[in-house]
């Protein structure tokens, strides 16, 4: 891919976008183990008055956007306020396995076989209920860190679509201005005989057809800023908050990835995983023991599919954006040697508009296809940092 990124990079220079590698790591080194804060979240560490006013205006900066889900995204804040009010309290899986001791020491002290029997079995029904309950505060914890990296890549989504989808409606504007000369040239055709009324009537439902996109990608654009607004913790009916500016991605940075490197780093990072190795040290019966050896044995398999899948989806879409590029190079290359026979009377001012609007079109879909491949890079970035699929589901 060397001579691909090398390329690109030359293409897109051409282009006003941006976008920026951010990679956020929660990486536990130990295997059963919080924090060395004792688990104590971001979000209930005092932040000074500067960072809280820049985190809290209605300006949303890319490069914010992890605090601010840490912050302001209300499921991610009620499900850090859950675990941090019961963080310490005494897991229920303990207080089964306690149970079962207790009920096994009754057993060895106990005065007849009967007796005997009847506290093993005590303690078997008080292990099945540890069996039921193997969640603990620390895949609590896990599962917190989960959804709070899945929100925070939902809404680099949400973020990078705001302007796709800026992109894809003024696409559909240039559209309907190209079908509305269309349906007027049919009508001028039409009533010189030219063409039949169908064709006009083709033409005028054309138009519509156009019209009625439009107004499609404007509402999908307003319903994405709403979305990320609601994300964020804002009014989603707020006029006054702004989208900010999408950094540069470093394609020197994207030209060094390794998926057999990233591999092993999405197996220590993955937070699926790590779940259910802890379930597995909870576990007390053969049968759980057996659902999450399982489960952990397969998950490595499942990690490293989910990112070489992730990977060449990376791939495929670098070839589209460079093909995008390549059309969006070529159509400005027709449009100024049509601009040019324009000037000199030897083609026609509809041909010119027309060429000006495939230019344009051209121009917008490779920076659409920009994005796309901005929002699959992320997503690849996320999988490679605990979100990777650890299982079938």
């Amino acid at each position: 891919m060397s001579r691909l990124f090398k390329n690109l990079i030359l293409i897109l220079i051409v282009l006003t976008l941006s976008i920026s590698q951010v990679l956020i790591s929660y990486a536990d080194n130990s295997e059963f183990a919080l924090p060395e804060n004792g688990g104590v979240h971001p979000m209930f560490q005092l932040r000074d008055e500067e960072e809280k006013i820049k985190l809290s205006d209605n300006l949303i900066e890319w490069d914010e956007i992890d605090k601010i889900i840490r912050d302001y995204n209300p499921e991610v804040r009620n499900a850090w306020n859950n675990y941090q009010t019961n963080k310490n309290n005494t897991d229920i899986n303990e207080h089964y396995l306690d149970m079962a001791e207790r009920f096994d020491s009754l057993a060895n002290d106990a005065a007849s076989d009967a007796q005997e029997a009847m506290f093993q079995a005590q303690s078997y029904a008080m292990q099945i209920n540890a069996d039921n309950n193997v969640s603990d505060s620390l895949t609590q914890y896990y599962s917190c860190i989960q959804l709070e990296k899945r929100t925070i890549l939902n809404t680099k989504i949400s973020f990078i679509n705001y302007y796709k989808n800026q992109l894809l409606h003024e696409i559909a504007v240039l559209t309907e201005e190209e079908a509305s000369r269309e349906l007027k040239s049919a009508e001028n055709k039409y009533s010189l005989g030219s063409i039949t009324k169908v064709d006009a009537l083709n033409a005028k439902v054309d138009y519509l057809t156009k019209q009625s996109n439009t107004i499609l990608a404007l509402s999908t654009l307003n319903q994405t800023k709403q979305n990320l607004l609601i994300s964020v913790g804002k009014d989603y009916k707020n006029p006054d908050v702004v989208i900010g500016l999408f950094p540069l991605l470093d394609f020197n940075i994207i030209t060094l990835t390794n998926p057999e490197i990233d591999k092993q780093s999405a197996v220590e990072n993955n937070l699926q995983y790590k779940i259910y190795q802890r379930n597995l040290n909870n576990s007390q019966t053969n049968a759980v023991k057996s659902k999450y050896e399982l489960l952990v044995n397969d998950a490595t398999t499942f990690i490293n599919s989910d990112i070489e899948t992730k990977f060449r989806t990376v791939q495929d879409s670098m070839n589209s954006l460079m093909l995008k590029q390549q059309k969006s190079i070529a159509q400005n290359d027709d449009f100024s040697k049509i601009s040019s026979q324009y000037k000199h009377g030897s083609v026609s001012k509809r041909e010119y508009k027309t060429a000006e609007f495939k230019k344009q079109v051209a121009q917008k879909e490779a920076q659409v296809a920009y994005y796309d491949f901005a929002i699959i890079y992320y997503t690849y970035l996320a999988a490679v940092d605990g979100l990777a699929s650890a299982s079938a589901s």
